[in-house]
C-alpha cells in the first residue's frame, strides 16, 4: 500500500512543480501586475493553510472519501487555471489546487499512520515526502523540456497529466486500504494515537511555526522571486527558470534520502547499546530487528525474563507513556504500563488468560462489554 500512496503523491505534485517556471509567461500573456502575480502564486499555499485544519478533521472520519475527492478537486483546479480566464478564475483554480493537494496529502499521511505496521514508520513517511519531491522535480523538468512554442496553459496541462495516474490507481489503493484495515482489526493493532503526552504539548506550536516559516519562504522564493527575477534580470526563458528550480529541488531530495532511515534507527540503536551493556549476546542483532513489531526480543529465562517489544496491541506509545505508573524495581523507580492502558492491551489481545486478568483486576465491573 505504501507503494500506491507514493505513486499518488508523486503524480499529484507535478502540478506544483510545473507552475513556477510558467509564472512570467502567465503575467505577460494575461497582462497581470506584479501584485496579481504574487497573489496568484501565494493562493495555492494560502488555500492549503486554511484547508488543513478542516481537512484533518474530515479525513479523521472519512479517509476513503478524502482519497477520492482530493484528486477530483485537484483536476478541477488545473482545468480552471488553464482556461486563462479572468484573474478571479485563475485564483479559483489555484485555490482548488491547494484544497485538492491538501486532501490528498493529509489523507495519504493518515493512511500511513493508520495501517502501517512495524517500526519503519519514519521510513514510510520519508518515502511519501520523497515521492512528493520527485513529483515537484518532474513537473519542473517537463515544463523545461517542452518547446517554447507551446503556450503556457498547454505546457501546464502536459506537466499536470500524471495526475490521471492517481485516478487509475485509486481502486487498487482503496482495496489495499480495506485489506490493511481488516488485518489491523484482526490483530488488534492501533497504529495511531488519539492524544498527545502532556510533556510534549510544546511540539504542536513549534511544528506549526516551523511549517509556516518554511511555507512562506517556499511560496516567496521558489514560486515568485526566482521565476520573476530569472526572467526579468537574467533573461531566462521557461527552460532556464526550470533549471534554476531543479538545482534546489535536487539538493532537497539528496538531503531527504537518509532522514527516514535515521528516524527509525536512532532509538533502536540506543536500545541495542543498552542490551549490549548488560552483557547479552546480541552479535547477530541489528537495529532493524528492534523496530519490527512482529518480533520480540527475549532475554533471560523464566520466571526472570525480559521481553523487548516495539509495539503492543491496542495501545500506542504516546498513550502508554501518558498513562504510565511509577513503581519500584529493586533500588530504581521505573515506569510501568498504567491501569487504563493495561486494560486496553488485554482487551485487544482477547485471549482467555487476558480476559481472566481483566476480571481479576476489575471485580464487579463489566469490562468485557466496555
Amino acid at each position: 500500500m505504501i507503494v500506491l500512496l507514493c505513486v499518488n503523491v508523486f503524480a499529484g505534485t507535478f502540478s506544483i512543480g510545473g507552475f513556477a517556471p510558467l509564472l512570467p509567461e502567465i503575467g505577460r500573456t494575461l497582462r497581470l501586475s506584479d501584485f496579481e502575480l504574487g497573489v496568484l502564486a501565494g493562493t495555492f499555499g494560502f488555500a492549503r493553510m486554511v484547508a488543513d485544519l478542516p481537512v484533518g478533521l474530515f479525513v479523521r472520519r472519512h479517509l476513503r472519501p478524502a482519497l477520492i475527492i482530493g484528486p477530483v478537486i485537484l483536476i478541477a483546479g488545473i482545468l480552471c487555471l488553464t482556461t486563462g480566464g479572468s484573474f478571479g478564475v485563475l485564483m479559483l483554480g489555484r485555490a482548488l489546487m491547494g484544497l485538492g493537494h491538501s486532501l490528498g496529502m493529509v489523507a495519504g499521511l493518515t493512511a500511513v499512520l493508520h495501517v502501517h505496521a512495524g517500526g519503519r514508520l519514519g521510513a514510510a513517511l520519508n518515502a511519501i515526502e520523497f515521492s512528493g519531491m520527485l513529483g515537484l522535480l518532474g513537473g519542473v523538468t517537463v515544463v523545461g523540456w517542452l518547446p517554447r512554442a507551446v503556450a503556457w496553459n498547454g505546457a501546464f496541462l502536459v506537466a499536470c497529466s500524471p495526475v490521471l495516474l492517481v485516478l487509475a490507481t485509486l481502486p487498487q489503493l482503496l482495496s489495499a486500504l480495506r485489506e490493511m484495515h481488516t488485518v489491523s482489526a484482526l490483530k488488534g493493532v492501533v497504529a495511531t494515537s488519539t492524544s498527545t503526552a502532556s510533556n510534549r504539548s510544546w511540539l504542536v506550536p513549534l511544528v506549526f511555526v516551523t511549517g509556516a516559516a518554511v511555507s512562506c519562504a517556499y511560496s516567496t522564493v521558489e514560486q515568485f522571486l526566482i521565476p520573476l527575477r530569472g526572467s526579468r534580470h537574467f533573461g531566462l526563458d521557461r527552460g532556464g527558470i526550470a533549471h534554476l528550480l531543479q538545482i534546489g529541488q535536487i539538493c532537497d531530495i539528496v538531503a531527504l534520502l537518509p532522514v527516514g532511515v535515521l528516524a527509525d534507527r536512532r532509538g533502536a540503536s540506543r536500545v541495542l547499546a543498552a542490551v549490549r551493556a548488560f552483557g547479552f549476546p546480541v552479535a547477530e542483532l541489528r537495529p532493524d530487528d528492534l523496530v519490527d513489531a512482529s518480533r520480540i526480543l527475549q532475554m533471560g529465562l523464566e520466571p526472570v525474563q525480559i521481553h523487548v517489544m516495539s509495539a503492543i496491541s491496542g495501545v500506542s506509545w504516546d498513550d502508554a507513556w501518558r498513562d504510565r505508573a511509577a513503581g519500584r524495581c529493586g533500588r530504581h523507580e521505573v515506569p510501568f504500563l498504567g491501569r487504563d492502558s493495561f486494560l486496553r492491551n488485554k482487551r485487544a489481545a482477547g485471549r482467555p488468560k487476558d480476559l481472566a486478568d481483566i476480571d481479576a483486576i476489575t471485580p464487579g465491573e463489566d469490562e468485557r462489554s466496555s
